[in-house]
C-alpha cells in the first residue's frame, strides 16, 4: 500500500510540476516571441483597418505589406512598428502562465479518462478552448489597448500618449467594459484557433516522438518516456500547426476585428460606418452575402505571417525550457 501510495504521489507531484514548468515556460517562450513579431502584428492591425474602412474587401498581397511598412515607418519611425508592445509584453505575461498552465492542467486531467485516453485529440480539442476561454480574462484588456495603440494613427479616433494613458482614457470614457469589447467575439475566435492549434501540434508531435498520432497513456508515465520533443522538431511541429490553424480560422478572426473596431466607433474617414453587426455570426453571414465567401479569408497572409513564427519562437523555447524547469521543480 505505502508503494503504491508512493507512486501515486509522484504521478501526483510530476503532473504539478509538468503544469507549473509549462507556465513558467510559456511565458519565457512567449515573451521572446513578441520582442521580434510585434512590428508583424502592428503591420497585421494597420491592414485589417485599411481593408474595413473600403467598402470593397481586396486581397491582401506583399505589395501591401511593403507599403503599409513603409508607409509607417516614414510616418512613425521604428517606434510606431512598436506601439502597443510594452503594454502587450507585460500583459502578456500573467496572460500567458495562465494561458499555458491551463492548457496543461486540463490536457493532463482530462487525459486520466479512459474514453480520452483512446481519443486524445478530443483533449487538446477541448484544451485549447478551455485555455482561451481562461487567458481571455487577461488576453481581452491587454488586446484591446494594444490594438488602439497600434492604429491610432490610422483612425485618428483618439490620441494615446503612452500605454497607461490609453488605460486612463479608456476608463475614463468608456468604464471598464470598455477595456473588455467583444470579449465574446475574442473568445470565439482565439478559442478555435486554440483548440486547432494543439491537437495540430500534439498530433505531430507524437509522429515525432514515437511514429504514431497518440501514444497510449500507459506509456507515458514509463522512465523511457519522452514528452518533450526538443528545440527544432518544436519549431517544426509549431510552424504548421500555426500556418494550418491561422488559415481555418481566418473567417472568425475578421469578424472578431469588424465586431471588436466597431465597438471602438468605427467609422471611416469621411464619418461614416460602412458596417454593422449585432454578433459573431451576424458578422460572418453579411461579410458573406456582400462580400462574397473569399472576403472571410482576405487577411489571411498577414495572419499567417504574424502566428507562424509566434508559435514557432514561443513553442520551441518551450520544449528547450520546460525540462530544465521541471528539474528545477524536482529537487
Amino acid at each position: 500500500t505505502s508503494m503504491g501510495e508512493e507512486k501515486d504521489n509522484r504521478v501526483s507531484s510530476e503532473k504539478n510540476n509538468s503544469i507549473y514548468a509549462n507556465a513558467a515556460a510559456g511565458l519565457i517562450g512567449s515573451s521572446t516571441a513578441k520582442v521580434f513579431v510585434h512590428p508583424i502584428d502592428t503591420l497585421k492591425a494597420k491592414i485589417q483597418v485599411m481593408r474595413i474602412e473600403r467598402t470593397k474587401a481586396f486581397t491582401l498581397s506583399n505589395s501591401v505589406l511593403a507599403s503599409t511598412f513603409r508607409d509607417t515607418f516614414r510616418a512613425e519611425g521604428l517606434g510606431g512598428l512598436y506601439r502597443g508592445f510594452a503594454v502587450a509584453l507585460l500583459g502578456s505575461m500573467p496572460a500567458s502562465i495562465l494561458y499555458f498552465g491551463s492548457y496543461e492542467f486540463f490536457k493532463r486531467n482530462s487525459l486520466e479518462n479512459e474514453y480520452l485516453q483512446k481519443r486524445p485529440f478530443l483533449a487538446y480539442l477541448a484544451g485549447g478552448m478551455f485555455a482561451e476561454s481562461v487567458a481571455c480574462i487577461l488576453f481581452v484588456p491587454v488586446d484591446v489597448i494594444k490594438e488602439r495603440r497600434q492604429v491610432q494613427h490610422n483612425l485618428k479616433k483618439y490620441n494615446y500618449t503612452n500605454d497607461i494613458d490609453a488605460i486612463r482614457q479608456i476608463k475614463q470614457s468608456e468604464g471598464v467594459r470598455g477595456l473588455y469589447r467583444a470579449y465574446g467575439a475574442t473568445v470565439m475566435s482565439f478559442g478555435p484557433f486554440s483548440a486547432l492549434y494543439f491537437t495540430f501540434y500534439e498530433t505531430m508531435k507524437g509522429l515525432f516522438l514515437h511514429r504514431t498520432l497518440w501514444p497510449p497513456v500507459a506509456e507515458r508515465e514509463e522512465e523511457s518516456f519522452k514528452p518533450e520533443i526538443g528545440f527544432f522538431p518544436s519549431m517544426i511541429c509549431s510552424m504548421f500547426a500555426g500556418g494550418a490553424a491561422s488559415i481555418l480560422t481566418n473567417p472568425l478572426d475578421i469578424a472578431k476585428l469588424r465586431l471588436q473596431v466597431q465597438r471602438a466607433g468605427a467609422a471611416s474617414s469621411t464619418g461614416v460606418q460602412d458596417f454593422y453587426y449585432k454578433h459573431m455570426v451576424d458578422a460572418m453571414f453579411k461579410i458573406g452575402r456582400d462580400e462574397g465567401f473569399r472576403a472571410l479569408y482576405n487577411g489571411s497572409l498577414a495572419r499567417v505571417l504574424y502566428h507562424v513564427p509566434t508559435v514557432a519562437i514561443s513553442m520551441s523555447v518551450l520544449e528547450r525550457v520546460k525540462p530544465s524547469v521541471k528539474n528545477w521543480l524536482a529537487s
